[in-house]
């Protein structure tokens, strides 16, 4: 009789580089609306390579262990952070060009607001909890 081994794959997982490419695709869209709406650049970056960070180490965990909720946690950031930031910018664009009345605009504006809130204020209060491991430090958690 002959022994079949199973070979199990230790390939990364790609899509959380999918996340991290369409936050790319978003911030750089919503770079040059920022440009559009004459707005200094120069202050955006910061936010820009902060949350693109989170979302590069969040890609890099997530595609080697697939249930780490850190990894999780800093994708769902930054992708939370970019829809927001385009969604301000759209909002200021359509401002500032007069149209101010719409579900649209409404839409883009409740967005931006809350996309903040429901994109940080979860990283900000789970990270520590979940760190380094990725789950809670003991059951009764």
């Amino acid at each position: 009789m002959s022994a079949v081994s199973v070979k199990t794959s230790s390939r990364p997982a790609r899509w959380p580089w999918v996340v991290v490419a369409g936050f790319i695709v978003s911030a750089l869209g919503a770079t040059f609306l920022v440009y559009e709406n004459g707005e200094s650049i120069a202050e955006q970056v910061p936010f820009i390579v902060a949350f693109g960070m989170f979302g590069v180490i969040g890609a890099l965990i997530v595609s080697r262990e697939p249930g780490n909720r850190i990894g999780g946690l800093l994708l769902y950031g930054s992708g939370a952070t970019a829809a927001s930031f385009v969604a301000g910018e759209l909002t200021t664009y359509f401002v500032h060009r007069g149209d101010t009345e719409g579900v649209l605009v409404g839409i883009l504006g409740l967005l931006s607001d809350a996309g903040w809130i429901v994109g940080i204020i979860p990283v900000l209060l789970f990270l520590p909890m979940l760190f380094p491991d990725g789950h809670l430090p003991s059951r009764r958690w």
